[in-house]
């Protein structure tokens, strides 16, 4: 009852809008790359078990017919003669075989690396969810900047409606030429077809939004809360746990090629049923203590354990090499936090004076004391620095999620 009711919940609050929170959620629960990670985790998980089963006893069980020459031996001595069969001409064997290892250092490091592989398989998941997580942000912003745009333009219209009117009745009453009336309404035009493209753009942007989420989005919802990045550690970045993960993945690699140097030791029982001669039991049994130790192999054994050494390095360089690009992208990141909140404070200074502006060139234009050209020109700086202020603030929010990418958050 209570899964029918969030399920009813979330699908009337998409009807009228969705929240980046409920975006996100929607996202790290449908997104594909997501999913397909999960499996890899449900694969390396499978990996490990494989491995595990080979600790257990090996049961073997074969069946051979096989034809030979019969070999006989005789018996001559002064007191009798006689004679038995070595081998038959045809025969079967039945072998039943269990063998335990004893002493194995390269499957107890075939099980330290898978376990290692599924804990970077993890690490890679959170990764993805994390790259996922900021993909819907940056959407999301993306579709309220444009939603914004066509929230301005609506009001550039309205604006640019009121002062048509007005040119109208001016020229009506004969106080100004066709040409005020006739240049205000082909930018009036223009103002509308821009709003129809912004509102195609912002319908477009919706569609991205529900290839994340996975869910029709019909609505973005203003973002109440602006996040905010007390302190950075880089320590926490999910980029630099793979990295890490895949350094400790890399020596494991180290110890399971060293461990094939080592001899291996088990311990083995074969039940066998034989009708191999007639002169020796039908069932035998045998109980055996083996050491298997590969001396030399050509040096292949030398060759792989310098390249996994050679791996390790590799992924040290790698893991250094990122973690001083993150420090780079957080010193940028910040750098455009404080860039765009200058920005914004002037913006809003713009805006106030874009605004009296305005008023001023629409009372100079009524009164006879400006021409029209004043009006649309002061009207356009207006809209602009509407947007701008708009488009600056999304900014702001876009790049402190950026930081929060950088941190896994």
């Amino acid at each position: 009852m209570e899964k029918l009711f969030k399920l009813f919940f979330l699908a009337f609050s998409l009807s009228f809008g969705i929240t980046l929170q409920e975006a996100e959620e929607l996202a790290i629960k449908n997104f594909y790359d997501i999913k397909k990670n999960e499996e890899e985790v449900r694969k390396s998980q499978e990996e490990i078990y494989a491995t595990l089963s080979e600790l257990l006893p090996q049961v073997d069980l074969s069946y051979s017919f096989l034809f030979a020459k019969k070999q006989e031996v005789s018996v001559n001595t002064p007191l009798f003669s006689t004679g038995f069969t070595l081998t038959e001409d045809n025969f079967y064997r039945l072998n039943f075989l269990i063998t335990q290892n004893l002493v194995n250092l390269t499957t107890l490091n075939k099980l330290k690396v898978a376990k290692t592989q599924k804990e970077l398989k993890i690490k890679e998941l959170e990764l993805v969810k994390n790259a996922v997580r900021y993909k819907v942000r940056e959407a999301y912003i993306n579709a309220l900047k444009l939603k914004a745009t066509a929230e301005v333009l609506e009001k550039q219209v309205k604006r640019l409606e009121e002062h048509y009117r007005n040119v109208e009745l001016l020229y009506k009453e004969g106080y100004v030429a066709f040409k005020d009336l006739l240049e205000t309404k082909v930018r009036l035009y223009e103002v509308k077809n821009n709003l129809s493209q912004a509102r195609a753009n912002y319908e477009k942007s919706l569609d991205v939004l529900s290839f994340f989420t996975g869910k029709e989005v019909k609505e973005v919802e203003e973002i109440k809360e602006i996040p905010e990045v007390e302190s950075i550690d880089l320590s926490e970045s999910p980029k630099l746990k793979v990295l890490k993960t895949a350094i400790r993945l890399s020596q494991d690699y180290v110890s399971l090629v060293s461990s094939l140097f080592y001899p291996v030791v088990d311990f083995s029982v074969l039940y066998q049923r034989t009708n191999e001669s007639p002169s020796l039991p039908k069932d035998r049994y045998f109980i055996s203590l083996n050491l298997r130790w590969n001396l030399f192999s050509g040096g292949r054994r030398v060759f792989e354990l310098r390249k996994a050494q050679k791996d390790v390095e590799v992924a040290r360089l790698e893991y250094l090499k990122e973690e001083e690009l993150l420090k780079t992208t957080v010193k940028g990141i910040l750098r455009d936090i404080k860039v765009l909140q200058e920005e914004i404070e002037t913006a809003k200074l713009r805006i106030k004076e874009a605004e009296e502006h305005y008023r001023l060139a629409v009372e100079k234009y009524k009164n006879g004391l400006g021409n029209n050209a004043e009006v649309l020109d002061a009207e356009a700086y207006l809209t602009s620095a509407e947007q701008e202020l708009k488009v600056k603030t999304y900014d702001l929010i876009l790049a402190k999620f950026k930081l929060l990418e950088v941190v896994g958050r």
